[in-house]
């Protein structure tokens, strides 16, 4: 670990050692935080890219609705309900918790997913009406 915190901080430029003129030498703490500001952010949890996944396909029923012209598309709008799902996610504690809140979350994510399927067969057949 430590032999691999060296090479990153070489491999980012900076230096291993103060310049000579300062004799001071870099703590675990300094070169934990310059690591962490060479390393991209961090990394989206399951959760929230399930949330984002149901508030863009949300947005794209949206979008549908509006091209239908009030043609009667039956969806739900379900990105409340997943963002609720997902903030629980993150803090709750123990696994058999998160479990059920993950089993809720991906249900609502097909669920989204199933609307956005039959939006697209009804557009289909409302732009080419002889399909």
């Amino acid at each position: 670990d430590h032999q691999e915190k060296h090479q990153r901080l070489r491999a980012a430029g900076l230096p291993e050692r103060a310049p000579e003129d300062r004799r001071q030498r870099y703590t675990g703490k300094i070169q934990t935080a310059l690591l962490r500001s060479i390393e991209p952010a961090s990394t989206p949890s399951d959760s929230s890219l399930l949330w984002d996944a149901v508030r863009i396909v949300v947005r794209l029923l949206k979008q549908a609705d509006a091209l239908a012209g009030g043609a009667g598309l039956a969806w739900h709008d379900h990105c409340r309900a997943a963002k609720k799902r997902a903030r629980k996610i993150q803090f709750t504690r123990g696994r058999p918790n998160r479990v059920l809140l993950y089993h809720e979350l991906i249900g609502i994510a097909h669920a989204t997913l199933a609307y956005l399927r039959q939006a697209t067969a009804q557009l289909a057949v409302a732009a080419n009406p002889l399909i």
